[in-house]
């Protein structure tokens, strides 16, 4: 009976160490200030989060995935119940879902946003590269 108390108590034990050390983290996480990254050449406004970004098409450089989503979707022609929507490596497409939960769709244009071959060559993505590599 007392070997049970005690693993509890281990248990207990670790679970508020660890608590302790993550609420930690997130206040000096809190306490640093936000230094952008770049700007969007597309609204002007600061990127903080470079590894959202995708490039801008003209001058390869970082712009908000916002922005460049809103971008496609101008540009596209759509019909009603089609949509916009990300389907990665720096392509989007125009789908038609089947259903009204949006779990089913159809893709009935596939956009190409970035070229996958020239992605290895901007700057801004080999500094991000390295410092994820760092962690």
């Amino acid at each position: 009976m007392s070997d049970g108390n005690r693993d509890s108590s281990r248990r207990r034990g670790r679970g508020r160490w660890y608590r302790g050390k993550n609420t930690g983290e997130a206040r000096k996480a809190e306490a640093r200030p936000q230094v952008p990254a770049a700007v969007c050449p597309l609204c002007g406004e600061p990127i903080y989060d470079l590894s959202s970004a995708l490039a801008e098409k003209e001058t390869n450089l970082p712009a908000h995935f916002d922005c460049v989503l809103a971008r496609v979707a101008a540009a596209e022609e759509l019909e009603s119940g089609e949509k916009v929507v990300y389907i990665g490596a720096g392509n989007f497409a125009v789908v038609q879902f089947r259903d009204r939960n949006e779990n089913a769709f159809t893709v009935k244009r596939r956009i190409s946003w970035e070229n996958e071959k020239e992605k290895d060559k901007r700057e801004w993505r080999k500094a991000l590269s390295q410092r994820v590599q760092m962690l």
